[in-house]
């Protein structure tokens, strides 16, 4: 049977529903006529004013967030006459008509189960990201923004992504989905794990053969950071089975495995293993980078408080000298320490622990020479008050 030509009237809650999702928010609320002109127009069913307000007061009963205004007004009280079978007015004694007053409903609106606030924060964290290609993070966003109403609608036209480039792993969303679903069941999962060349596609990390290229692990949690996806996962080491990170970016051709490796036993490994606190778990590693977090001491100028706070974490000491650059203590991933001093150099400078000092020194020394500025002398930027003013006049 064909619905659209002659849909059945059981089908009007369904039909009000998608009118009220679509095109009301609490800012675009519908009257009685303009829903019985959209009913007619989209969807080829007429309904009367007292079927679409028995219908509304069904649907309002079930609590799913329809909302209407309620005004009263006075109108004659109708009879039916027996003789002629018409509805007539009552009259009293003294010939005139009996009123009475009656509820009004109109202008339906749907409660939304987000602020637009909350939709345009969500949309931002998706579209300046690299979960996604550019078109799905769009397609997606779209939906987000019909969450909102026709009131967010006109905003959204304004939204745009600042990828430069279609490089991101059609795959992502999809794995996403897969590994979902193994980790509920905890079941193992086999994947390629490729990297990216100067063609920017993926390829094979290893020259082995391709069957040989395959990693299995069994999934933890899923990790969002830096606006990329991380899988936390049992993974196998010539020592032994342990815990690892794989960047989702680089995972293709995604398949759950009905069973785990055939040398797999669960019983050698550590229950701590299996439990993720990922609070704690960010703390102590970065998942792209590994390793665990080290103690660091370092300096740093005293206009880097922000830095130091947004890159490397809350817990670190800091500690503000009179004259001269701040001292920061705490724990930070090796790693993470490294690329901040290289990204903030030379206005930050590690003193602990030795071996990140030293590499450092020689990070520095292949820099200058790089440049061919090996052996000039120049001004310590930590204590060189007026090369930072000039800097922040220039900018």
């Amino acid at each position: 049977m064909n619905y659209l030509n002659n849909p059945p009237k059981n089908l009007l809650p369904l039909f009000l529903m998608d009118i009220l999702q679509r095109k009301t928010d609490e800012d675009h609320r519908l009257n009685q006529e303009e829903i019985i002109r959209i009913l007619e127009e989209e969807y080829q069913m007429k309904a009367s004013r007292k079927t679409i307000r028995r219908t509304f007061e069904y649907l309002t009963d079930l609590n799913i967030g329809i909302q209407h205004e309620v005004t009263k007004k006075n109108t004659p009280q109708l009879e039916r006459n027996e003789q002629s079978g018409k509805m007539e007015k009552v009259l009293d004694k003294d010939g005139k008509p009996v009123m009475m007053e009656i509820e009004n409903w109109d202008n339906y609106y749907l409660i939304r189960d987000f602020e637009k606030s909350e939709i345009r924060l969500l949309i931002d964290s998706l579209l300046f990201s690299r979960l996604m290609p550019k078109k799905q993070c769009i397609d997606l966003a779209e939906k987000l923004a019909a969450l909102a109403g026709p009131s967010f609608d006109r905003n959204a036209k304004y939204i745009h992504s600042l990828q430069g480039s279609e490089i991101t792993n059609p795959e992502t969303m999809l794995n996403v989905e897969i590994l979902n679903e193994a980790i509920s069941n905890k079941k193992w999962v086999a994947f390629y794990y490729k990297g990216y060349e100067a063609d920017k596609k993926l390829h094979p990390r290893s020259r082995l053969p391709e069957d040989q290229n395959k990693c299995t692990a069994l999934p933890l949690q899923l990790l969002l950071m830096d606006g990329c996806y991380y899988l936390i996962c049992i993974n196998r080491f010539r020592s032994g089975y342990g815990r690892w990170n794989y960047q989702m970016e680089y995972m293709t051709d995604m398949e759950i495995l009905d069973q785990p490796p055939a040398d797999y036993d669960k019983t050698k490994i550590p229950e701590r293993v299996f439990n993720v606190d990922l609070g704690q778990y960010i703390k102590d590693n970065h998942p792209f980078y590994g390793r665990k977090a080290t103690q660091v001491k370092m300096l740093t100028d005293r206009s880097m408080v922000d830095e130091v706070l947004h890159e490397l974490g809350s817990d670190l000491t800091i500690t503000q000298q009179e004259n001269g650059p701040n001292i920061v203590t705490g724990k930070v991933n090796r790693f993470v320490l490294m690329r901040f001093a290289k990204l903030h150099a030379p206005h930050v400078k590690v003193l602990e622990p030795e071996d990140i000092v030293e590499y450092m020194q020689r990070w520095a020394q292949r820099v200058s020479k790089e440049y061919g500025i090996s052996g000039e002398k120049t001004k310590p930027c930590l204590y060189d008050h007026d090369s930072e003013t000039e800097e922040t006049e220039e900018t």
